[in-house]
């Protein structure tokens, strides 16, 4: 082999090496590149299970059930209402009434003297102390018979009595155990099962489950026209406050729809969740004030206004707050509790009119301001401009004496649905669940207006349940 071969041989082992070092140098540069986003993503997931591990009720949607013992107190600021001062430590409790009139009276007394042995019989006691037991008498059912006579006149004629209009059956149920069958099925969602065990126990007859149905049927026809002018009451209102929740029927998915104020509770189940059945039941003609979750049906219900519900605002906002340290999430929280605060004092009797004009106007500009602003952080900016795109949703409730800040009322009133998914695992079908909200609908009415549950549902078998 001369020397310009191997001088040859050489060039192209250098070549070859210099191409695999150019490789090698590229995979590195791709592999420090791949090092750096799995760096960044690990770092992306790390911040997110401890924001994950610190979030609860206070600063996101989870419901205060699944908060954790030892979690961090509870942000009383999230709150829109003043909280209730915390009880006392050794505070007194109050001893149960007496009653003054009892219906027995049992004497206790020493039959003989306990130094002599005398005979007490005839010496006129006094009252020493006194002491009461209160019990209920042992249940029974109470059965009235009643019989049709037939009397023949003196002419020949024979005279038939009739039966009282109610009574249409050789064997029925009377007002009272019927309204006790509601009153646990409908208000204490218990099952249908369960319900007509608590009634055979206690009772010591039985009744069953298709009893229960047609007892309930009744009470839906008797509730209907009741129904109807709940709804109509609640067109009139000045504000209305409406939520959704979701519940099982017959294993599918269904939905437990809310309109209510402070006189009203008008409750609809159906399948969807949709608009259509806003405009269905509720309609399209309110002319007063929408409070709401920012859900896209009630967003889309016309309304002369809408407020947005404050709490689920605070809780995107403590989420910024508690994770970033954002100081315009800060700015606006503070504006919004300004505006609760000041909200008490200038709907106060005597107060200015013109002053109240001038601090609500100063509000809606400190706000505007705030949500004018072009923010770098996405989760700040997407929250921005979700509270932009509803400005005129955020501060409805300073404008007017009524209006809540809040839905809680909406959510108090399907929180029941919850509680019968739990007992019950839903519905037997959508029918049944419609039946519930149409009678859940009068009782929840009247006990808004103040009436006795179980008597309410009682007047509203025997026609006598009158709203003022």
């Amino acid at each position: 082999m001369n020397e310009a071969e191997t001088i040859e041989d050489f060039k192209v082992l250098v070549n070859k090496l210099l191409e695999k070092i150019e490789n090698l140098e590229s995979r590195v540069f791709e592999l420090e590149k791949e090092n750096a986003e799995l760096k960044k993503e690990n770092a992306e997931l790390k911040a997110e299970i401890k924001r994950l591990k610190g979030t609860d009720s206070g600063n996101s949607s989870k419901p205060p059930s699944t908060d954790r013992k030892g979690n961090k107190k509870r942000d009383r600021n999230n709150s829109v209402k003043d909280f209730k001062a915390p009880k006392q430590k050794n505070k007194v409790g109050k001893t149960r009434t007496r009653y003054e009139n009892p219906d027995k009276v049992i004497k206790c007394e020493a039959p003989t003297c306990s130094s002599c042995g005398e005979s007490l019989e005839n010496i006129e006691g006094k009252i020493q102390t006194t002491r009461q037991e209160v019990d209920i008498p042992p249940i029974k059912p109470i059965v009235t018979e009643y019989q049709q006579i037939k009397k023949v006149c003196n002419c020949g004629c024979e005279n038939i009595g009739s039966y009282p209009e109610e009574i249409k059956s050789h064997i029925q149920f009377g007002d009272n155990l019927k309204a006790t069958a509601l009153y646990l099925n409908v208000s204490h969602y218990i099952p249908f099962q369960r319900t007509t065990k608590i009634l055979s126990d206690l009772l010591g007859m039985k009744i069953s489950e298709g009893s229960l149905e047609n007892i309930l049927e009744k009470a839906k026809e008797k509730a209907r026209p009741h129904y109807s002018w709940i709804k109509e009451g609640l067109k009139k209102s000045d504000w209305v406050g409406s939520d959704e929740t979701g519940f099982r029927f017959g294993g599918e998915n269904g939905y437990r729809w809310v309109w209510q104020n402070n006189f009203f509770s008008y409750f609809v189940s159906h399948k969807s969740r949709g608009y259509q059945v806003v405009k269905d039941y509720f309609g399209e003609d309110y002319e007063g004030i929408l409070v709401h979750d920012c859900y896209s049906a009630q967003n889309k219900t016309p309304a002369k206004l809408h407020q947005l519900c404050l709490p689920h605002i605070f809780r995107k906002l403590n989420s910024l707050i508690q994770f970033q340290r954002s100081k315009w999430a800060f700015k606006i929280k503070k504006c919004f509790k300004k505006a609760l605060d000041k909200k008490k004092e200038i709907f106060e009797d005597g107060f200015d009119s013109d002053k109240r004009l001038q601090i609500q106007q100063q509000i809606d500009k400190d706000l505007d301001q705030l949500l004018f602003l072009k923010l770098e952080d996405e989760n700040e900016e997407s929250l921005r401009w979700s509270l932009f795109r509803h400005t005129d949703k955020l501060l409805t409730f300073l404008h007017f004496k009524d209006v809540p800040a809040d839905n809680n009322g909406s959510e108090r009133a399907i929180r029941g649905t919850k509680i019968h998914h739990k007992i019950s695992n839903g519905f037997r079908n959508i029918d049944s669940a419609q039946r519930h909200s149409i009678i859940l609908s009068v009782v929840e009415t009247a006990k808004k207006h103040g009436f006795n549950l179980l008597q309410s549902f009682k007047n509203l078998l025997n026609n006598s349940l009158v709203f003022t």
